[in-house]
């Protein structure tokens, strides 16, 4: 068909773009079928490209601490995290990754201009700025207006960011220097498609090979490496097709704007399987049989035809605008989302102002083995090697190109989490236990009755597997050796370039530590003033809200809603000038708000506040199971405890208090006799 379509066309070759999945297989027909399909040239589609490089780089920056930023910015939705690392949606990572990318350079930039000691300032470039002529459209006149301190400035940036790179600022701010290069490279990959630069798009393709290779993404390192040959080669193998090429065949522009081309495949999701079928699927449980395969090929562009006609024609459609993030609310969208990305960042860990010795998580401190920190700042010379030596051994041996490609061992942060490994034997071992003792049972219950209802309500072993193992040995949990590990020596100081001036407080039963960073090391003491024997957390946080000195401002953090009760209830007991709130919602649905709970405690008043929380009025106290003495049988005489004997006075004041009046015994007589009476006449009736 695609020859017969080239053919009516009058054309020399035909251009076909598609996933990888097929185009491998439009590769073996034309090794196969050569020269019948010689006249086609295979591209492979750059959409399904862009989504395993987003995959590689999210396997760069898994655990590092960012995606954890990226979320508390609300940035990043928590429920679109994983989707985000493996690359599953084009426009987040396109969006989110750009975003990073550009607030990483800012706070590079911002670092360098430090560096300068005051040469040149934020004020002096918007000055030079202002200088250059944006709005003419000659691109002479525009570089001639840049004045030269700005081309100098640049000059410096480059020598600055190339010692970045060679790890002169630190492990740490070369490794989010290469992140930054790597979406570069992605960022020169979309304008060469738009631009519909084929020799760019070439010239940086291999250095997205690289990632490929580095990151075990085997079926994109292999036929990318023979896309890539094509491309090379492609005046060799169809003489004058570089003309083609020259025209725009390596993308589609549906408007008439500059810069708006896109990729070919990334086209086709976004008409036939937007209109024909699921947008984030595709064409799904296509059938086996050949007849019916070919039916739908050759009726499945009608469809979509009379689909997206009565789209338009009910005003449904929307068409793709490439010029939507120019847009005034997109740009202000961004340029919010941008700066709370910035804050929450030089929050954590600014990974370019000091000089760190090791590669550290920015989320929580913790410095990577030198497994990690040599994998992870290596990639390019990794990738790059990898990408070498296989087409050194294809141009050695051809069949060398079907053979599997050796994995690399990712040494990411992700690696250095603890993995759980099931031994299988054990299982094995648990199984013939539990059936030996089973088959005993039901041998026994052929001479004796015993009720296996109630047998098999407890363990078929010699102990219970939930406390101990096969051995004997104890079970044991991360709860457990939680209290060694907080009593131990800190001998990893990684932590200190995260706390700073913070002081970190960590209750463990009814003790509490302080963590606080001396001399770049941190430090571990007993609080003994915030020792309590508090059963729950949503307790001891008003423990220590009381025992803070005024003024103060607080925000609880928590999702317990108990909390809340219990605060509104002790809120009067808190010292003058406690100011308390307590954080709601999450920033990724942008319901975060923050309540104030000394409004809400003067508004109730304080009898109706201690009401709220019922039983834990007391939550203030150390100890609030246990009363305390005044009020409770013993009196505070001056700073001792005297008995309290009775309330009130002990004897009557008067003898007239006990002594009985003959009028009043009766009274009482006549309204004893009363009774009496009723009683009798109820008994008669």
């Amino acid at each position: 068909m695609s020859l017969r379509i080239a053919a009516e066309c009058e054309q020399r070759y035909i251009s076909l773009s598609s996933d990888l999945a097929i185009c491998k297989k439009y590769f073996a027909i034309q090794a196969l079928e050569s020269p019948k399909f010689d006249k086609i040239f295979v591209q492979l589609g750059w959409f399904h490209i862009e989504l395993s490089y987003y995959k590689a780089i999210g396997k760069f920056i898994s655990e590092s601490g960012m995606p954890y930023i990226l979320v508390e910015s609300g940035l990043l939705a928590s429920g679109s995290l994983s989707g985000f690392l493996e690359g599953k949606n084009y426009n987040r990572c396109r969006r989110i990754h750009e975003l990073t990318a550009i607030a990483l350079q800012t706070l590079h930039f911002e670092a360098f201009l430090d560096s300068l000691k005051g040469e040149i300032t934020k004020e002096d470039i918007a000055v030079l700025l202002r200088c250059i002529d944006f709005e003419n459209a000659n691109e002479a006149s525009f570089i001639s207006s840049i004045p030269e301190e700005i081309n100098e400035l640049f000059l410096k940036y480059e020598m600055y960011s190339q010692l970045t790179f060679s790890g002169e600022h630190g492990p740490l701010a070369k490794y989010w220097m290469l992140y930054i290069s790597k979406i570069d490279v992605h960022r020169k990959m979309s304008r060469a498609i738009r631009m519909k630069d084929h020799r760019l798009y070439t010239q940086m393709f291999p250095q997205v090979l690289s990632m490929f290779f580095v990151f075990n993404h085997q079926n994109y390192a292999r036929w990318g490496t023979k896309y890539h040959d094509n491309l090379m080669n492609m005046e060799t193998t169809h003489p004058g097709i570089t003309q083609d090429f020259d025209d725009g065949i390596i993308s589609i522009r549906r408007t008439s704007k500059p810069f708006s081309a896109s990729a070919i495949d990334l086209t086709l999701e976004q008409t036939q399987n937007k209109d024909a079928a699921n947008s984030s699927t595709g064409v799904v449980s296509v059938t086996n049989n050949l007849s019916a395969r070919q039916k739908f090929a050759k009726g499945h562009f009608i469809k979509t035809t009379l689909l997206s006609h009565v789209f338009q024609h009910c005003n449904l459609s929307r068409k793709e605008d490439v010029s939507k993030e120019t847009y005034p609310s997109r740009i202000r969208k961004d340029t919010k989302q941008l700066n709370d990305l910035l804050s929450y960042i030089k929050k954590c860990r600014n990974p370019f102002i000091g000089n760190d010795e090791e590669l550290i998580n920015i989320g929580t401190g913790k410095a990577a083995s030198k497994e990690v920190s040599s994998f992870l700042l290596n990639i390019t010379t990794i990738g790059n090697n990898e990408y070498e030596k296989f087409v050194l051994s294809v141009i050695k041996d051809p069949l060398a190109f079907e053979k599997p490609i050796k994995k690399q061992l990712i040494n990411n942060f992700a690696s250095m989490g603890e993995k759980v490994k099931r031994v299988r034997n054990n299982q094995v071992e648990v199984l013939k236990m539990e059936r030996n003792y089973l088959s005993t049972l039901l041998v026994t219950a052929l001479e004796k009755k015993i009720d296996m209802e109630l047998v098999l309500q407890y363990p078929l072993s010699p102990i219970p597997l939930v406390f101990a193992h096969l051995n004997g040995s104890m079970n044991k949990t991360v709860k457990s050796v939680l209290y060694d590990i907080l009593d131990g020596p800190l001998e990893d100081d990684s932590l200190a370039s995260v706390l700073g001036e913070k002081k970190l407080y960590v209750t463990e039963e009814s003790k509490c530590f302080l963590f606080y960073v001396d001399a770049e090391k941190v430090m571990k003491m007993e609080e003994p003033t915030l020792r309590s024997n508090h059963e729950e957390a949503d307790t001891r946080m008003m423990v220590h809200c009381a025992t803070l000195e005024s003024p103060a401002t607080v925000v609880l953090r928590t999702t317990d809603s108990d909390v809340l009760a219990i605060a509104i209830g002790n809120f009067h007991q808190l010292k003058d000038g406690i100011q308390l709130y307590m954080e709601a919602g999450v920033t990724a649905d942008n319901s975060l708000r923050y309540i104030d709970i000394n409004k809400i405690g003067k508004h109730l008043g304080p009898q109706l506040s201690k009401a709220m929380p019922g039983f834990w009025n007391k939550a203030t106290e150390l100890e609030p199971v246990l009363y305390r003495p005044e009020n409770s049988g013993w009196l505070l005489n001056e700073g001792k405890l005297v008995l309290n004997w009775f309330e009130g006075e002990m004897a009557p004041s008067c003898l007239e208090d006990i002594v009985v009046s003959p009028n009043e015994e009766d009274e009482e007589e006549e309204d004893g006799s009363s009774d009496d009476d009723s009683a009798d006449d109820s008994e008669e009736d």
